[in-house]
């Protein structure tokens, strides 16, 4: 298998995943910014004393499906009608079904089949910091109540600026340069 990277930069990866023609399962490492309330959840008391938080994550998922597709699949394996229709972007317009353009910003939606259970938790620098002590400042979770399903079909989009590194049939397809990663120490 090869470990040198296809592409290097967002303008080299956004032609492939255009091209794209049918589903492929991808396999990411993503260096996101993570939502933290400002008090904590449950007494709303206790002042976040975090600044610029990061989630280093590995997840396994579908680029360039049908979204529609997949939450009628589910509910139909669920013995429920399989008549859910997408509804329009709050935000943005897909340029195709992996690619999502918001005021020139570029994003790209995927179907998790498969999430980090350990992801790493870093601040601006690189520094690891506990899960534990950022807990009490995650907001709460709400699934999808659209789709009406007992096991939702988890969609997360993601700016190409967060992704870190990305597999794609075997191959390397992307490996980021001058993103601030957890510190090898």
């Amino acid at each position: 298998m090869n470990t040198t990277p296809i592409c290097t930069t967002i303008p080299e990866l956004v032609p492939m995943l255009l091209k794209l023609r049918s589903a492929k399962v991808a396999t990411i490492v993503a260096i996101t910014a993570v939502r933290l309330n400002k008090r904590d959840t449950a007494t709303k008391s206790i002042a976040n004393p975090f600044g610029e938080i990061r989630k280093v994550q590995t997840i396994r998922v579908k680029v360039n499906d049908n979204y529609e597709g997949n939450v009628n699949d589910a509910r139909d394996a669920e013995g429920k009608p399989d008549d859910f229709e997408v509804a329009p972007l709050q935000w943005g317009e897909h340029v195709s079904n992996a690619v999502i353009d918001n005021k020139g910003q570029l994003y790209l939606q995927t179907i998790v089949l498969e999430t980090d259970p350990n992801p790493t938790y870093i601040d601006a620098n690189g520094n690891p910091v506990a899960y534990e002590a950022i807990r009490p400042y995650f907001p709460p979770y709400r699934p999808n109540a659209r789709q009406e399903l007992d096991s939702e079909v988890k969609v997360r989009t993601w700016k190409l600026t967060s992704l870190y590194d990305m597999w794609m049939d075997d191959k390397h397809i992307y490996k980021a340069s001058g993103i601030v990663g957890p510190r090898q120490d």
